[in-house]
C-alpha cells in the first residue's frame, strides 16, 4: 500500500475538510503523528497558513508527515505542494506530506516523500522566492474572494487579461513545484 492508501484509510474525514474547503476558500489541516505502528491525527488548524503553522505532535507520537487542504485558485485545482508547506515539511524532518484538492466534483489526495538528505534539499531562499509568485507576492486571507471583488472593480477585459496572467504564472509555479516532489502518490477521497 502507498502513503496516500495508509492515510486515506487513517483519516476519512479528509474527504469533507477538502469539500469544506473548497465552498469557503479556508485552508484546513493536521500533523500525522506515529506511536504504537499507527497514524493519530496530531494538532489541526484552519486558516490561509494553516499547513505551515503546526510545529510538533505533542504526546501523540513522533511527527511524521502532515495533511492540509488546498482551495482552488483562479479555477486551477490545488494539487500540488506550495514552496512554503516543502519547506516546514523539511524543517520538521518529515516522512511525508499530503494535500487534499477538489477535482471537478471529486475530493483527492496527493501525498509526496519530504525525506531528503539534508545535504541535497532545496535551498530555503529560492523555494520562498517561487512562493512570492504566488497571488502577486501578496498573501490574502480570503483568498480567491478577494480576488474576484478586485477584478469586478476592473473594466472586463482588464479583468479577463490579469487573470489569464495569474493563470499563467500559477501553472508556471505549479510545474515547478512538481519538479521537487519525490515518489508522489494521488488517490480519490
Amino acid at each position: 500500500m502507498s502513503v496516500c492508501d495508509d492515510v486515506k484509510k487513517a483519516f476519512p474525514e479528509m474527504k469533507l475538510w477538502t469539500e469544506l474547503s473548497s465552498a469557503d476558500l479556508t485552508e484546513r489541516g493536521f500533523l500525522i503523528c506515529a506511536k504504537y505502528d499507527k497514524y493519530w491525527k496530531g494538532p489541526h488548524c484552519e486558516g490561509i497558513y494553516c499547513g505551515v503553522e503546526l510545529k510538533d505532535c505533542k504526546d501523540r507520537g513522533r511527527l511524521v508527515g502532515s495533511f492540509h487542504t488546498h482551495p482552488t485558485l483562479f479555477g486551477e485545482k490545488g494539487d500540488f505542494f506550495s514552496a512554503d508547506d516543502f519547506s516546514r515539511a523539511l524543517e520538521r524532518d518529515q516522512k511525508f506530506a499530503c494535500i487534499g484538492y477538489m477535482d471537478g466534483e471529486k475530493a483527492k489526495l496527493r501525498c509526496a516523500s519530504t525525506d531528503i538528505p539534508r545535504e541535497i534539499r532545496p535551498e530555503s531562499p529560492w523555494m520562498h522566492k517561487l512562493s512570492a509568485a504566488h497571488i502577486g507576492s501578496k498573501r490574502y486571507d480570503d483568498g480567491r474572494i478577494y480576488l474576484r471583488k478586485h477584478y469586478t472593480e476592473m473594466p472586463p477585459q482588464e479583468a479577463e487579461r490579469r487573470l489569464a496572467d495569474l493563470k499563467k504564472e500559477y501553472r508556471k509555479m505549479r510545474e515547478q513545484l512538481r519538479a521537487l516532489e519525490i515518489n508522489p502518490c494521488e488517490a480519490e477521497l
